[in-house]
């Protein structure tokens, strides 16, 4: 039994020791922020440009990294598979829920049909990482051809009760961010839309504009150039409030109109459970200092991402993460 204890001793000293040395010493070495999307998108621009500032606060380089495969499953896979020692952070989106969501329903469906789940090792997101910061979050608006069938958003609200699903909707991947936000405002405005994905939003405006498609969704950031050279009419901000920028001032935002969706996207960042609560602190604090910085300030008006407040703390982001699965779950159901 003495042996038995010392040995149990000897074991928690050992782990005690390591985990003083490791964060004593962090950051010793780079820091990687793995991006779930593909270079170029709006979260990969984010992440980069807001990395540089963070590493002017931390100590070390950030290296940041794309990892765009199996609708952010790949990159979750990643950073899970690493040590939970700071080094590897991720960036996180609704997407990362939806990707959550797709492999819950897929293992209970395959349960219900009496089958056994082909998926048994999947990594349910909210349960394996711990949230550091959100940081930004992101205004949707829908549009239409100015050469097309509809001129406002009252336009579509009255066809598209008297014609449940006629009204055609685009936007990037099936059931993805894009999708949940078109299910979500149909939803709330109690009517139907046709949701078509395609691999591109130049894909979707080239079929807005040649009549293939009813209604147009984009970021603000994307949405207001095509706004303001007349290529698009936008007929509704998904917000609380109108936008007070060029091009926007004459469009309705949702909530004042009686359609309480004011959904966008966010983006932060996360760590893998476990990670030692002296790190995730040093993080946290490089981070908020980076959120702080002119530089950021200036990045924000740039991109419009200063519309809306996407500052939230470690422990009210992380029951975000599940008011808004519960919300994605209503959606898609």
């Amino acid at each position: 039994m003495k042996i038995k204890w010392t040995l149990l001793s000897l074991v928690c000293l050992f782990a005690l020791l390591l985990t003083y040395a490791m964060t004593t010493k962090y950051p010793n070495r780079p820091v990687v922020f793995v991006i779930p999307f593909s270079a170029g998108n709006a979260g990969d621009i984010f992440t980069r440009q807001y990395a540089g500032i963070v590493s002017k606060y931390f100590g070390q380089s950030i290296q940041c990294i794309n990892m765009s495969g199996k609708h952010t499953s790949e990159a979750v896979t990643y950073v899970y598979e690493q040590q939970p020692d700071g080094y590897t952070v991720i960036l996180v989106t609704p997407s990362l829920l939806i990707s959550e969501l797709q492999i819950l329903r897929q293992i209970e469906q395959t349960k219900a049909r009496g089958s056994i789940p082909l998926i048994t090792d999947a990594i349910i997101f909210r349960n394996e990482f711990e949230p550091l910061l959100r940081v930004q979050a992101d205004i949707q608006l829908f549009g239409v051809s100015p050469n097309g069938r509809f001129k406002s958003i009252d336009e579509i609200l009255s066809y598209a009760k008297e014609h449940p699903g006629e009204i055609t909707i685009g936007g990037i991947s099936p059931v993805g961010l894009d999708e949940y936000l078109a299910r979500g405002f149909a939803k709330a405005a109690g009517i139907e839309l046709t949701y078509i994905p395609y691999a591109s939003s130049e894909q979707a405006l080239e079929a807005l504009l040649d009549g293939s498609l009813d209604v147009y969704q984009d970021k603000m950031i994307r949405f207001l150039p095509l706004s303001q050279s007349g290529r698009v009419k936008p007929v509704v901000v998904l917000h609380d409030e109108q936008v007070n920028v060029q091009g926007l001032k004459d469009c309705p935002a949702s909530a004042k109109i009686g359609i309480p969706f004011t959904h966008g996207s966010w983006r932060g960042f996360a760590v893998k459970k476990g990670t030692p609560q002296e790190i995730r602190d040093k993080l946290i604090l490089a981070l908020k200092e980076a959120y702080k910085d002119p530089g950021y300030t200036a990045l924000s008006e740039k991109y419009l991402t200063n519309i809306r407040t996407g500052y939230l703390e470690a422990d009210t982001w992380r029951s975000e993460w599940d008011q808004e699965y519960e919300t994605l779950t209503e959606v898609f159901k």
